[in-house]
């Protein structure tokens, strides 16, 4: 009975998996801030904890151990083909196929400049005002 049992990673329906899922780098985050990473509490930790560890193991006189986070979501994304480093767009479904040509820059990204555009100029819908019968 020593063997440590794996729990399905189940997204449920409507939501996404975080960018440091997606990289393989955390086994199950669901992005809760939109993909907006720069203002997420969640990525700015996780990249104060890798750049801890790689601290870490630049003064280490031994090897670091497999289990310490000592790539970002961004390393590891792009040690993948090109083919595959999804975009963001691509990530939470808005865009069936876009590969990431920007280092995962995206504040320096037209694709993205122009996708956040669209997203701000979309028309909220209005509600109806119910009409109430006055007695």
């Amino acid at each position: 009975m020593g063997t440590k049992r794996e729990s399905m990673k189940i997204v449920p329906p409507g939501k996404k998996k975080c960018v440091w899922m997606e990289a393989g780098v955390v086994s199950y985050k669901l992005c809760d801030n939109n993909y907006d990473c720069p203002t997420c509490v969640y990525d700015q930790g996780m990249q104060l904890k890798v750049a801890k560890e790689k601290e870490k193991a630049a003064v280490a006189t031994v090897a670091v151990t497999p289990d310490k986070f000592t790539e970002s979501w961004v390393e590891r994304m792009m040690k993948l083909p090109a083919s595959q480093r999804k975009c963001r767009y691509m990530i939470t479904g808005e865009v069936g196929r876009k590969i990431c040509p920007n280092v995962y820059e995206c504040g320096n990204c037209s694709f993205d400049q122009m996708m956040q555009a669209r997203i701000e100029s979309e028309v909220l819908p209005v509600h109806a005002a119910k009409e109430v019968e006055r007695v």
